[in-house]
C-alpha cells in the first residue's frame, strides 16, 4: 500500500525537488522498515484540517528540568521561522507529572503528554515541553519525542542530542505532528519517522515539497517568505549550510502554479 500511494503522488510530477530524494525501499533498522505507513497527500490534509484559528497561533516552549542555559532561547527562532508561527516561553513552575520510571530511568512519555495536555493555554497552536530525561513509549525503549495533535502538546528531550542541528530538527518534528502533520512517506524530509540519530542526520532539517504545501495551509504562511525567514534564523543559529538550501524545496512544479495537487480521495485500508 504504501509503495501505491507513493507512486501515485509522484506521478502527478508536482512535488519533485533535486534537494529531496524520494525514498526508496527501507533499510532494515530504519523507521519505514519497521512501521509501515500510510501517509497524507496534501488534498488528503486539507480536506482533514482546516487552517488554524486566528486566536490560536502561538507556538509555546516550556522547560522541564535543568535545561543547558539559553537552550529556548536557541530553539524558539528557529521553530517560529520554521514553522511560520510566533513562539512564546512559558514556565510550569508547579508541574509534577507522575512519570518517572526508576527502573529504566527514563520518563513515560506517554504520562507525560496526559499531563500536560490540560495545561494548554487558550492562545496556544501547540505546547512543547522540553526535557533533559530521556523519554520512552510502547512499543520502543526509547523516543526523542511524541506528540498528541488531538490535544495540541508535545514532549521532547535534549538527552540524545547533542548538535544544534539536531535539537532543531527534533523541535520542528514534534511540533510538525502537533499541526497534524504525519510522518512523510515520500520524499527526504524533516517530518519523516527516525529510530536513530543517523536517520535524524540524513532526514535533514527541511520540510520536503508535499509537507510545505501541507504547512502553508495549515498556517496560512506563504512559502517563499517562510524560506528567506528560515534561512536567517538558521545563518543565526550557526547552521549556514542549511540556511543555503532553505529555499530549495520551491522548485517543486507546486511551487511554480496555483492549481492544488490533484492527489486524489483519501481512503484509507480497513
Amino acid at each position: 500500500m504504501m509503495e501505491q500511494r507513493r507512486e501515485q503522488l509522484w506521478e502527478t510530477g508536482l512535488y519533485d525537488a533535486p534537494s529531496h530524494p524520494r525514498l526508496g525501499k527501507p533499510e532494515p533498522g530504519e523507521w519505514l522498515a519497521s512501521f509501515p505507513e500510510y501517509g497524507e497527500t496534501p488534498k488528503e490534509y486539507r480536506e482533514r484540517l482546516k487552517p488554524l484559528a486566528p486566536e490560536r497561533r502561538l507556538l509555546y516552549l516550556a522547560p522541564f528540568g535543568k535545561l543547558p542555559a539559553g537552550t529556548l532561547e536557541k530553539l524558539g527562532p528557529v521553530l517560529a521561522a520554521g514553522l511560520g508561527l510566533p513562539w512564546k516561553e512559558t514556565k510550569l513552575d508547579d508541574f509534577k507529572p507522575n512519570a518517572w520510571d526508576a527502573r529504566r530511568r527514563q520518563l513515560d512519555a506517554s504520562a507525560m503528554l496526559a499531563a500536560l495536555a490540560p495545561r494548554l493555554p487558550e492562545d496556544a497552536a501547540a505546547l512543547l515541553l522540553v526535557v533533559e530525561d530521556d523519554l520512552w513509549a510502547e512499543p520502543l525503549n526509547f523516543v526523542f519525542g511524541v506528540a498528541n495533535p488531538e490535544t495540541r502538546v508535545g514532549v521532547f528531550s535534549l538527552a540524545r542530542l547533542d548538535t544544534p542541528r539536531r535539537l532543531a530538527h527534533l523541535v520542528q518534528h514534534e511540533v510538525g505532528h502537533v499541526l497534524g502533520l504525519d510522518h512523510c512517506i515520500y520524499y527526504r524530509c524533516l517530518m519523516q519517522g527516525v529510530n536513530s540519530l543517523a536517520e535524524v542526520d540524513a532526514n535533514g532539517i527541511h520540510l520536503c515539497p508535499v509537507c510545505l504545501d501541507k504547512l502553508a495551509h495549515r498556517v496560512g504562511v506563504d512559502p517563499r517568505r517562510r524560506a528567506a525567514s528560515y534561512a536567517k534564523a538558521l545563518e543565526r543559529a550557526g547552521l549556514a549550510a542549511d540556511a543555503k538550501t532553505a529555499a530549495d524545496a520551491l522548485a517543486a512544479k507546486r511551487f511554480q502554479a496555483a492549481p492544488a495537487a490533484p492527489t486524489g480521495p483519501r481512503a484509507r485500508p480497513k
